[in-house]
């Protein structure tokens, strides 16, 4: 799980939902797990995380991201 803390940093991702559309996701990271999706977004492949997704105003937001794993395609 992520440890969120005073460095946090908001990265977006999509989500995919049931019905097949993308929607943007503000998921909030540390700056290791951050610098990790960085570089496997680089490197062609997908990070996963999972947590509760609620929207606010206009926007999703994952909040208590957990189990964060990357998975190669």
């Amino acid at each position: 799980m992520a440890v969120i803390n005073k460095s946090l940093v908001r990265r977006n991702y999509y989500f995919s939902r049931s019905n097949n559309k993308n929607i943007k996701v503000n998921v909030p990271l540390d700056t290791e797990h951050y610098k990790i999706a960085c570089d496997t977004h680089r490197d062609g492949n997908v990070v996963q995380v999972e947590g509760v997704l609620e929207r606010s105003r206009n926007r999703w937001e994952l909040m208590v991201p957990e189990n964060f794993e990357l998975k190669k395609e």
